[in-house]
């Protein structure tokens, strides 16, 4: 049964292009209509995805927490 999915890579942090050409370029090794290899979870095959890629996800968390936890701390001294 075919599933759409608007999702490129599994996680959920958006890529942005500088063209169209180059976000045409990556897309390129899936025409429309082409059986292509997608991974899916059964329960939740509208988030399929057709590069498996480990996102950026983690690194941004622990880049961005602890610097968030730190102004958290330092405003709490002014209220």
């Amino acid at each position: 049964m075919p599933y759409e999915s608007s999702q490129l890579r599994p996680n959920i942090i958006g890529t942005s292009f500088a063209s169209q050409e180059d976000a045409a370029a990556e897309i390129a090794a899936f025409p429309v209509g082409a059986r292509v290899v997608a991974h899916a979870d059964e329960a939740h095959p509208g988030n399929a995805f057709l590069k498996f890629e480990a996102g950026a996800g983690l690194v941004v968390f622990m880049l961005v927490a602890p610097v968030a936890l730190a102004a958290a701390l330092a405003s709490w001294r002014f209220l």
